[in-house]
């Protein structure tokens, strides 16, 4: 269970991490698939959900091995 915690909750984090990098800086191409608009919502609503949930996770199963 702690194992999944962690690798899930980091799983998460870097998703919303690597995906805000890759839309701020247009690497690889994404601006050419992905519009303005998306991008910005994206970036607004969508990846901060994401990392605050990877946060979370790591934050309590963290605290699950302390118990």
């Amino acid at each position: 269970m702690v194992v999944l915690g962690w690798l899930v909750g980091t799983v998460l984090l870097a998703r919303a991490l690597l995906l805000e990098l890759v839309l701020l800086t247009g690497a690889g191409g994404i601006a050419s698939s992905v519009g303005p608009l998306e991008t910005h919502w994206s970036l607004i609503l969508w990846n901060p959900w994401f990392a605050l949930g990877g946060l979370t996770l790591i934050a309590a199963t963290r605290q699950f091995q302390r118990v």
